[in-house]
């Protein structure tokens, strides 16, 4: 491959993920237009902006993390698709957002090339667009009268624009339109300087010095690269074309306050009408087709345009898609939960199994020693654990067989030896019994000293708390007991 692995996928999640982001969008968008219905056009241009950026944020955020993380592991691939096969009824639940992630990861590769080759003919329409753009700057152009010149002059210093703004007319546009960001261009058909009256060519003047203004033909080419990236995300194409309404009806607005003369203006906007024509997509015009009804019905005192039917349709699925996705990611965790405490508990099962059999044999070894030596002592306690093996519990898995340690001496029989060592008891005994607890030592009938019955407590006595303690050692319970 040209490019790494890591690369692509990064890619095909930030794809995928910018679908899911367009719900988001689109929902906040609609809640912009139908609550800024009686705001001020740069309010709502201004709102739309910003939640551009942010879904743009979000979503390069979305391919650096992305680009960090490893690929996928066969090992990973291999449990989601055993999920799919022995959880039929989480894959009838899963998302549309879900099953289109996993198809993404499948076809990763082939989705990003076919995304890269309409990327890469979209920016070739692009740079023919910006080479048109510059060839009638340079070869198209024709220059005005002294006295518009000084006009144009008048209105810059007018509306603060620092700029040298030039201005010409051109025979191959029917539309007045800005090209340009650092060396701006305002281009006339030919003709239109005549044709209408002096007032109305101010205030195209105006309106397209405002373009430039607000610096809108560098927005327009930063969205146009929005457009290219997203062109397959129907809420990022919907919110552009807001956003370029939007911005008509901004330089609408100041062409407004600085003419104070709304019927000049409209009269403008209806007698440009008859030369529009298809215009560059990357210029500035003053007016584009399809937007002329909204504008003059925004100007006439009507207000800020609403939603669509259509449109609210849009919004009214696209709201109740967010709603389901949001469902269904809050209960994957559960569903993911669900899975590791089956297989969780499938392993515990197997290993209490194998540990059960262990311990079964371990203490059936210990009864049968028991039964046949007579050296090994009759525990008999409450809380002692040593000369037992701790039963198996249900919810903890024993350790493995591998790991079980040997088999320790009886504590018994290390007392009787302690007990030889200190002459306490001969070898020749024939008879070896004792009882020692948490109160006394006896041994073959003998209370032992206080002495000697604490060398053997603290040694051999575990403490108990509340608990009473004693090991017996072949006692005869109708022996006499006698104070040494």
């Amino acid at each position: 491959m040209l490019i790494s692995e890591n690369l692509v996928n990064a890619i095909g999640t930030t794809l995928i993920y910018s679908l899911w982001y367009g719900l988001i969008l689109a929902a906040v968008t609609g809640v912009i237009i139908l609550s800024t219905r009686s705001s001020k056009p740069v309010t709502r241009y201004n709102f739309l902006i910003c939640s551009m950026l942010i879904f743009l944020v979000v979503s390069v955020a979305t391919f650096l993390i992305s680009l960090n993380k490893e690929v996928l592991s066969p090992s990973m691939q291999t449990q989601d698709q055993g999920l799919a096969i022995h959880s039929p009824a989480l894959a009838a639940n899963a998302a549309l957002f879900t099953q289109l992630k996993s198809y993404v990861i499948d076809h990763n590769e082939t989705i990003v090339l076919v995304w890269f080759l309409i990327i890469m003919v979209r920016c070739f329409q692009l740079i023919i667009g910006l080479n048109g753009l510059n060839h009638l700057r340079k070869h198209s152009t024709f220059a005005i009268s002294v006295k518009w010149k000084n006009k144009i002059q008048s209105l810059t210093q007018q509306l603060g624009i620092n700029q040298a703004i030039q201005v010409g007319e051109c025979a191959l546009i029917r539309v007045p339109m800005v090209i340009g960001h650092l060396k701006p261009l305002i281009l006339l058909p030919i003709g239109l300087l005549t044709a209408l009256p002096p007032q109305q060519i101010e205030a195209i003047l105006i309106h397209e010095l405002a373009h430039i203004y607000r610096r809108d033909y560098l927005v327009n080419l930063l969205q146009s690269m929005m457009e290219i990236l997203f062109f397959f995300n129907p809420a990022v194409l919907w919110l552009s074309a807001l956003i370029k309404a939007e911005r008509e009806n901004c330089c609408d607005e100041l062409t407004i306050d600085q003419t104070s003369n709304k019927i000049n203006y409209i009269s403008a906007l209806i007698a440009c009408q008859e030369y529009q024509q298809t215009a560059p997509a990357y210029a500035m015009t003053f007016n584009r087709s399809g937007g002329l009804r909204d504008r003059v019905h925004r100007l006439v005192g009507k207000g800020n345009t609403s939603l669509n039917t259509i449109e609210k349709s849009m919004l009214m699925l696209c709201t109740v898609a967010l709603g389901f996705g949001l469902l269904a990611f809050s209960q994957a965790p559960k569903f993911k939960t669900m899975l590791k405490d089956v297989t969780k508990s499938n392993k515990t099962a197997a290993a209490k199994l194998v540990d059960e059999v262990v311990v079964n044999q371990v203490s059936k070894k210990r009864v049968q020693r028991n039964t046949v030596s007579l050296s090994n002592p009759v525990v008999q306690n409450e809380t002692i654990a040593t000369c037992a093996p701790t039963p198996a519990r249900l919810d903890t898995p024993l350790a493995p067989l591998q790991k079980l340690q040997p088999v320790q001496t009886p504590i018994g029989e290390l007392v009787a030896q302690e007990l030889i060592k200190d002459s306490l008891i001969l070898k020749v005994d024939t008879q070896i019994s004792f009882m020692l607890s948490d109160t006394e030592l006896i041994v073959n009938g003998k209370k032992m000293p206080p002495e000697i019955y604490q060398k053997y407590k603290d040694k051999y006595v575990p403490a108990t708390g509340r608990s009473t303690w004693k090991l017996t050692y072949n006692l005869d319970i109708s022996t006499k007991i006698t104070i040494s």
